[in-house]
């Protein structure tokens, strides 16, 4: 019953939320260039790793510059960073 009402209400929440979520992916692929989702590896339960899908908010570039580094810790002022692409920036 429990696992019913979860998958029902998920669904309703995509629903009625994927206008929205449509044109956030389209102001991201508008004003920047690259992929409008990231991919990142997490941890999940029991240390299992599962890949988790967000939208992009930093140019490639800085992706990948912290991918290499693993240095996640060195966050900049969201505003004012070169990283952050231009809708970052204006949300």
């Amino acid at each position: 019953m429990k696992r019913t009402f979860d998958i029902m209400a998920s669904g309703l929440g995509l629903l009625v939320l994927s206008p929205l979520l449509i044109v956030v992916a389209i102001l991201i692929k508008l004003t920047s260039r690259g992929p409008v989702l990231f991919r990142h590896e997490r941890v999940g339960r029991s240390f299992r790793p599962f890949l988790m899908y967000k939208f992009r908010t930093m140019v490639p570039e800085t992706i990948r510059a912290l991918r290499v580094s693993g240095d996640c810790s060195a966050r900049p002022s969201w505003t004012s960073s070169p990283s952050c692409s231009t809708f970052c920036a204006e949300i």
